[in-house]
């Protein structure tokens, strides 16, 4: 609140609601997705190890920091073929669908699973070829899934075509995340109210990344507004705060 008073002498602001207002509300949702017993094994043991890694030392603060990487990994692989149908199940009875990504991988078993009806972006994808590959997603009444990965795709593109996105992946920043989802919340959007759908496995370094989020937007959007709103616009990277709820969703000993 005192940062607040000193900086609203000098700033002027003005959301997206304000010069925007004929842009449909938008919802954000957690989905907390269901996996096999053996699906969830492939989390859980990678979870155990680094859990003891914390409490007996073996791990530097940077290089546990860098593990959330491989945690993150972990936690997809488990729920990659939930993911899979949920995104199935979104397409055949809501239509159009904007995806999100982080690792190339997740990109090509997208495309494997839905190539023939699915376009996407990608750090790889050559520059002259991403307007067509939009054009394709806008214009094309087959195409039902555009697949993105989030540094490449998040910004600067129009999906209007669909009113959801879906993130079954974290990007580096929370900005990145409010960025790919104002791709379909943008002028030329004519469904009533817009989603941002955030597949989350439960109990998981997803769960830490989805706090992490909510806790950087909650400091600055008391500094900027003067009240929490939750909308994930913080440039910083996740990587160590998702380390400490982490721990403190483990009640591991050693403080971060």
């Amino acid at each position: 609140e005192e940062l607040r008073q000193l900086i609203s002498k000098y700033m002027i602001r003005r959301n997206k609601k304000d010069v925007l207002p004929q842009l449909p509300p938008k919802q954000r949702i957690i989905v907390y997705l269901s996996v096999t017993k053996s699906e969830r094994k492939i989390y859980d043991e990678e979870d155990r190890e680094f859990e003891l890694d914390i409490l007996q030392g073996n791990k530097k603060k940077s290089e546990q920091i860098g593990h959330i990487a491989i945690m993150k990994k972990k936690a997809f692989e488990a729920k990659e073929n939930a993911c899979l149908t949920w995104i199935k199940e979104f397409i055949e009875y809501e239509g159009k669908l904007v995806v999100f990504i982080y690792h190339h991988k997740t990109y090509d078993d997208l495309m494997n699973k839905f190539g023939k009806i699915a376009v996407g972006v990608t750090g790889k994808t050559p520059t002259k070829q991403r307007q067509l590959m939009v054009d394709k997603f806008q214009n094309d009444e087959k195409i039902k899934l555009f697949v993105g990965q989030i540094e490449a795709a998040g910004v600067g593109l129009t999906l209007t075509k669909s009113h959801a996105t879906c993130f079954i992946e974290f990007g580096k920043t929370p900005v990145q995340h409010l960025q790919a989802e104002d791709r379909v919340d943008r002028i030329g959007q004519e469904a009533d109210n817009i989603q941002a759908y955030y597949l989350v496995l439960p109990d998981s370094v997803d769960v830490d990344a989805m706090e992490t989020l909510n806790s950087h937007n909650s400091d600055i959007s008391k500094v900027m507004d003067g009240k929490e709103v939750v909308m994930f616009d913080v440039n910083v990277d996740m990587s160590e705060d998702i380390l400490k709820m982490y721990k403190k969703r483990k009640k591991l000993i050693k403080s971060s």
